[in-house]
Order: structure tokens, then C-alpha cells, then sequence
């Protein structure tokens, strides 16, 4: 890229995401606006409307050019504060990331990490790993540790046409040029949430710019599934990030906070109201994305509401997160990215693989579905027999026992009801049809949370029934 761009940097690192972006997701990011108008000038990128004000970097001669300069050449850099001493080699592509963290556009916008950190995320995750070999943990829970036999992994939680839950855990196969793209490319607010609900077959989530977290993935640890939710600070710089600096990005990637408020709403005041009511229903709510991020199953029990991580990666040195300053924070346990070891992960990545994805991403022959290695995920459901028997009813006590519970037969379900009515219980007369069925689940927790609804049904009903019961006995 530096015969085809010579001088200019901005244009560099926009190539760079962009190729990163096509191989992890297998699609065009989107379009370029005025601002970024030196990607034509260069030569690098194009215009796709008439009124020249959307560009497209979607050109095959310059992209294949700058990844095959990323991914042959390395060089040796000094890494200060990063725990390795002297020099270093380091493919182009880490060391042109790191510098393109620090540059911005005139109009405000910086490079997105997220496709280029999640592909050496997956390399890292491709045999499996410790937690520990990829993120730097505060403390060392319990739950955190792994066993010899057992290494944590990313998987893909994906839901077939019917909802049933499958896993496809990635592995080298899943880095192969032609294989199903790693990540999803969520817009809006309502991607993300279909992705968390397992409607966009993917292991990586890369998150719009309005996105406190940039991206979110899945790993199983122990057989159980976590939530990770990453994002990047700093500046590029080996100045450290400081305090207030973390707690605010770790703050940011709960479930309650990922999305601004000014997300949800128009913030442009100009649109009609019809829009504006449109845009608000169409949007996912961060009450919608909390319950989507709770809803996990099978997940691991981190001692908080949500089974998740928060991780901050900062380039090029990491900033460590000190177990005083973790004990602060609320919410799910956090975790900083291991820098060194980040690093050590692109010395194994194959330097033609680089090349070969984005081709097959430029012509369109990456693999649309999941492979066949995915098995069912046994979800507990709400209506499962143990769960609808522990919605019903506790066990009576022994004192309604007496009045109520005796006069019916030891086969049939109890009704626990408030004394006030156990006196029209009684003189209920028994209908086989009715009571050899368990009451529903539904009816059953309303009983459970507000006993004062059932005498009202009871007092409606059975006048009807002990004349028709009269009739009959005689």
C-alpha cells in the first residue's frame, strides 16, 4: 500500500479496517461519507451515488495490494511496557493498528478495532485456551480457573427455524479462507439484539458506533456459557489509561448502559413525529438488551444478575485493572485484555490466510451457513414438568392440611387458598374431570403471587355446579 498511498495515513488505516472487516465478516462495512473524500483522490476508494457523497472501498487491486503487504512483511518493534524486553517482530498489520489508534478525521471519526481484534481472538480461541492466557483477571475466582482437561472456547449460539438453541464451537477449521464469516455486522441497536438472541449465526457481534461495548462473543467455560463484551481505550499511546478512564468504560458495558439514551430517540429534532414515534418502536431498548443478555442459558454463575465479562484491551501496552479498583466495581466481574499475549497470537496467523479470506470475501464464496459440527443446546424450559411442578403450589402445612386438604382424595392436586375461602373449598363437590388435571402454570403463579384473586373465582363458580349436583342426587 505504500506505492499505491504513499504519505497519507488516514488512508492506510481506513484500508486496514476495511480489509479486516471484509475477512471477518465476509461483507462491505458501510458506505464512507463526504468527510472521508481523500479515499477517492487516492485512488483507494469510489463514489456510489450522484450526488458524490457515499463512498465505497470495496476496489479489489488496492485492497488485495495493502493485505499483501500486512500479512508477508514484518518488522521489528520495541514494545515498552508491554513486559517484553528489547525488540520484537510483529506482523505490519498489529503495528499499523496500533499507530491508526491514534489518528482521526477531520469530522471525528477513528478507526473501528472490532473485525481486527476479534479475528486474533478467534486464532487466539482456535484450540482452545485458558482464560487466564487471554485476559488478565483482577482476582482469580473459582469459577474462572480451568481444569487440565477442559480449556474454555468460543462457540456459536444459533437458533434453527423451529428455536431450538445449537452450538458450533470454532476451531482452526473455522479460519479457513472459505469458511462461514466469524462475525455479524449489526447497524442498529436492533441487530444486536437479534444477534444476543441467537437469530444471526455468529461468533462475533461487531457492535455500530453508537455501542459502548465493540464487540461481544460467547465462551463456553467448564460447559457453561459466558457473555464477553470488549472494548477498546486510550489512544494508541503507551500512556496509560487511568482510573476514571476504566471505570467509565467498564461502566459502559453493562447490559443497562451499552446503548446511550439519546440511542433509542432521535436526537435530530427536525423529523417528523411519525418518524420519530417509528424510529423509537423499531429500536431495541436497553431494557430489551438487559433481557437478552439475562436470558443466557446454561450460563456460568459469576455471582452477578448477568453471566458475563468485561474486558478492556488498550494498545500497545496493556493498562492493568487493580484488584482495588475491581472491588468498586458494580456488576458483572471485568478484565483487561493481555496485551503481550495478544501479540504473540499474530506470529502464528498464516501470512497467505490474510490473502486468501479477503479474496473469497471479495468474490462472494464464503460459506452462508454453519458447518454440521453443531450439537442441540438442552435448554431447561419454563414448562418442563419439574419447573411447572415448583410454579404450582408449595407443600401445604399441616394446619390447612386439616381443614382443607383432608376432604380431598390423596391422588388429586392441592389448591392452597386463603382461609377466608378453604369454607367454600369443602362444599365444592368433586368433578373428575376437572380435578384429575393439574391447574395451569399461569393461573398457578397469579394464585402464588396474589392470593386474593382465587376466593373471587370461587365465589362466581360454584353456585352453578351445586345445583347441578342437587339434580343429580336426586
Amino acid at each position: 500500500l505504500t506505492n499505491i498511498v504513499p504519505d497519507d495515513l488516514l488512508v492506510r488505516s481506513t484500508a486496514h479496517e476495511v480489509i479486516f472487516h471484509y475477512i471477518v465478516t465476509g461483507c462491505h462495512p458501510q458506505h464512507f461519507g463526504i468527510g472521508r473524500v481523500n479515499l477517492v483522490s487516492s485512488g483507494v476508494g469510489r463514489f456510489v451515488d450522484s450526488d458524490m457523497e457515499s463512498i465505497a472501498v470495496d476496489e479489489p487491486a488496492p485492497l488485495v495490494a495493502a493485505a499483501m503487504r500486512l500479512a508477508s512483511k514484518r518488522e521489528l518493534t520495541t514494545t515498552e511496557g508491554s513486559g517484553t524486553s528489547g525488540s520484537v517482530e510483529l506482523l505490519i498489520s498489529l503495528k499499523e493498528f496500533i499507530s491508526y489508534k491514534q489518528l482521526r478525521w477531520d469530522n471525528g471519526e477513528t478507526y473501528r478495532p472490532a473485525s481486527y481484534i476479534a479475528f486474533n481472538l478467534a486464532h487466539a480461541f482456535r484450540n482452545g485456551a485458558a482464560l487466564s492466557d487471554v485476559f488478565t483477571l483482577p482476582s482469580e475466582p473459582d469459577w474462572a480457573n480451568n481444569t487440565p482437561d477442559q480449556l474454555t472456547q468460543i462457540v456459536i449460539l444459533h437458533k434453527d427455524r423451529v428455536g431450538n438453541l445449537h452450538e458450533t464451537t470454532l476451531d482452526p477449521s473455522s479460519l479457513l479462507p472459505d469458511s462461514v464469516p466469524l462475525g455479524y455486522a449489526a447497524q442498529t441497536p436492533k441487530d444486536v439484539h437479534a444477534w444476543l438472541s441467537h437469530e444471526r449465526p455468529a461468533a462475533f457481534c461487531i457492535c455500530p458506533p453508537e455501542c459502548n461495548a465493540d464487540l461481544i462473543f460467547v465462551l463456553k467455560h467448564e460447559d457453561k456459557y459466558l457473555w464477553v463484551a470488549l472494548s477498546t481505550a486510550g489512544r494508541g499511546t503507551d500512556v496509560p489509561v487511568d482510573v476514571n478512564g476504566l471505570k467509565s468504560k467498564l461502566n459502559g458495558l453493562l447490559p443497562v448502559n451499552i446503548f446511550a439514551e439519546d440511542v433509542c430517540v432521535l436526537v435530530v429534532r427536525l423529523f417528523m413525529a411519525a418518524q420519530l414515534s417509528l424510529q423509537m418502536s423499531d429500536d431495541a431498548t436497553n431494557s430489551h438488551i438487559a433481557d437478552a443478555f439475562a436470558a443466557l442459558p446454561n450460563s456460568v454463575r459469576t455471582g452477578d444478575k448477568f453471566s458475563m465479562l468485561r474486558v478492556v484491551a488498550t494498545f500497545p501496552s496493556q493498562s492493568p485493572i487493580r484488584r482495588s479498583v475491581a472491588q468498586r466495581i458494580k456488576g458483572p466481574p471485568v478484565a483487561a485484555l493481555d496485551t503481550t499475549k495478544f501479540e504473540a497470537v499474530t506470529e502464528d496467523i498464516q501470512s497467505l490466510n490474510i490473502v486468501e479470506t479477503l479474496i473469497s470475501s471479495l468474490q462472494g464464496r464464503r460459506q452462508t451457513h454453519t458447518n454440521e459440527k453443531s450439537i442441540l443446546v438442552e435448554v431447561p424450559l419454563p414448562s418442563s414438568p419439574k419447573q411447572r411442578d415448583a410454579d404450582v403450589a408449595p407443600p401445604p402445612s399441616s394446619k390447612r392440611t386439616k381443614t382443607s386438604g383432608s376432604r380431598l382424595p390423596a391422588t388429586q392436586p392441592t389448591r392452597i387458598l386463603p382461609k377466608r375461602s378453604s369454607r367454600k373449598l369443602t362444599q365444592q363437590p368433586s368433578d373428575p374431570k376437572k380435578e384429575s388435571l393439574p391447574p395451569p402454570a399461569e393461573s398457578s403463579r397469579k394464585t402464588q403471587k396474589n392470593p386474593s384473586e382465587k376466593p373471587l373465582a370461587t365465589t362466581s363458580t360454584p353456585q352453578p355446579e351445586l345445583r347441578r349436583s342437587t339434580r343429580r342426587s336426586k
